[in-house]
């Protein structure tokens, strides 16, 4: 077995996202294991889980409803729109992206530009004759 190299402070465990859905499973979770085990035995309860805990709108019918590899079935019945979701609650002047590259410095893109951009990359594809079911 290898050495283990670093292992995060309790204070970065305890602020993480993962250990706020751990306690709010309120299964008994002790370890990251115990998680990842419930996770591949129960593949429907644990997306469903996930859907309820990151407060996804909508509604489906069910999880899982074919399992074939590939071409499973996921959420059946389900509609929603990405962008909504990943926008909900974010204020316009937080940083959401910080990037920088070879040839450019660092810069930040805050959550209101990234909202303007997606909203004229929509506008544009609509333009465009893009409709919904088109890929």
């Amino acid at each position: 077995m290898g050495q283990k190299l670093w292992e995060p402070p309790e204070e970065l465990i305890e602020g993480a996202l993962m250990t706020r859905y751990m306690r709010w499973l309120d299964r008994g979770f002790e370890t990251y294991e115990d998680l990842r085990a419930w996770s591949v035995e129960d593949l429907e309860g644990f997306w469903a889980s996930i859907w309820e805990h990151f407060e996804v709108e909508g509604s489906y019918e069910q999880v899982l409803a074919d399992r074939s590899m590939p071409g499973a079935k996921w959420f059946t019945g389900a509609e929603l729109n990405y962008a909504e979701h990943a926008f909900r609650g974010k204020p316009d002047d937080r940083v959401a992206i910080v990037h920088a590259g070879e040839l450019r410095d660092q810069d930040e893109v805050t959550w209101g530009e990234l909202r303007e951009q997606a909203a004229a990359i929509a506008a544009g594809l609509r333009a465009l004759g893009v409709e919904r079911g088109d890929r």
